[in-house]
């Protein structure tokens, strides 16, 4: 409540004057965080592997590592790991002298692709930039260096190409993509086709069209829903009519885990109702999990190497993803681990005896010899040498029943 007095008390220009002084520390921080991030990035490189500083410690890269340190967000680590890593360029001179900011730093790295001599216009240019308007300067000084190399640009912009998702906090789903040029095009052109002529396309004559676009106008649903719902419809009918082809054997679908009038989705554990049960049931069908007193389902001993898929439904409900501490993958994206290794431990398949692991912290445990270890219905892990940490069960539906 004091520092709040203090700043109300400021004058116009005091107040202006704190904010430049509040900028030009953080500029000084930001300069030491990267070169913190930089030697971080360079103790945890990819030919290091599992002996590397982010992945010793259990993350599996070095912006992830500070993100867990820092609690910021992983963006922000990212930011700090690309302009720490090319403090021996000209930009990177640049902040080290306090010229530019980390942000002007990185808005060139993103735009140019290059932090090298090539860059030293729009380091000149800085000061008096925004670092979105910089990047834009930056991405029109890389056409102007390269107008001759089409061909090249497009396959960078294709290599560039990515779509990511992440749950957040609510249990809704968010992300961003990139596309090249062509596949945008592709994509923009069936988004405007779903939602014309809410976003001003063209009326027509015909008497069917012109129904469809009266109906559309009346439509309760904001444009952004349009689009959202025409999306999951899309992929709906891929799904539908693919013969095997582009998603193998794995038939995409969406699992309900139900227990005592609970349901959550399996993958994200967020609450589903009971008339959402319903309808899925009634498309898809119901699979029964049984499990015992002690939160275990029923096993399979040492009848088979592998863990069946009914196994797999069990553990999914059971861990409700990757069981290592601070990770959040899904069970989709995880293996299945034997607590007693199959051949060494002469270990069972069983549910009890097996935890789910990403790819990336099964190959940890196994590479670097962490040791899982099961207390009754709990699990605990731990590195050679270290102290063990809790393994806590990802999954909303035996958390709620433990309470």
């Amino acid at each position: 409540m004091e520092n709040r007095v203090d700043v109300a008390s400021l004058s116009d220009a005091g107040l202006l004057d704190e904010q430049r002084a509040i900028a030009a520390h953080r500029r000084q921080l930001d300069v030491r965080a990267a070169l913190v991030a930089g030697e971080i990035e360079r103790r945890s490189a990819r030919a290091l592997g599992y002996d590397g500083l982010a992945q010793r410690a259990g993350f599996l890269s070095s912006a992830a590592l500070i993100q867990s340190i820092t609690g910021g967000s992983r963006s922000e680590a990212a930011r700090l790991v690309s302009v720490g890593s090319s403090l021996d360029t000209p930009v990177g001179a640049a902040v080290l002298a306090g010229d530019i900011s980390v942000d002007a730093a990185a808005a060139i790295g993103r735009g140019l692709g290059s932090a090298g001599p090539e860059a030293l216009p729009l380091v000149e240019a800085a000061p008096s930039l925004t670092p979105e308007e910089l990047f834009r300067r930056a991405r029109d000084l890389r056409d102007e260096l390269d107008a001759s190399a089409v061909a090249r640009r497009e396959k960078e912009q294709r290599d560039l190409r990515y779509f990511r998702y992440s749950t957040r906090e609510d249990g809704t789903v968010g992300g961003s993509f990139r596309f090249d040029a062509v596949d945008a095009a592709l994509l923009v052109s069936a988004l405007e086709a779903l939602t014309s002529p809410r976003r001003g396309g063209p009326r027509f004559a015909d008497p069917e069209q012109a129904a469809r676009d009266a109906a559309l106008e009346a439509d309760e649903r904001s444009t952004d829903q349009i689009t959202a719902d025409g999306v999951i419809a899309m992929v709906r009918l891929a799904v539908d009519a693919d013969p095997g082809t582009l998603f193998g054997a794995r038939r995409p679908a969406v699992r309900l885990v139900v227990t005592a009038g609970r349901a959550v989705v399996e993958d994200s554990g967020e609450p589903v109702s009971m008339a959402t049960v319903e309808r899925f049931v009634c498309d898809a069908g119901v699979i029964g999990v049984k499990f015992d007193s002690g939160g275990q389902v029923v096993n399979v001993g040492r009848a088979q190497r592998l863990f069946t898929e009914r196994q797999r439904i069990g553990l999914a409900v059971r861990d409700g993803g990757c069981r290592f501490p601070g990770c959040d993958r899904p069970p989709s994206w995880c293996e299945a681990h034997h607590i007693d290794q199959w051949a060494r431990d002469h270990g069972s398949t069983d549910i009890a005896d097996g935890v789910l692991l990403c790819r990336r912290h099964h190959l940890l445990v196994h590479n670097n010899h962490w040791q899982v270890t099961r207390h009754g219905a709990d699990y605990t892990i731990t590195p050679p040498g270290g102290t063990a940490r809790p393994m806590p069960t990802k999954s909303r539906v035996l958390e709620k029943r433990a309470s």
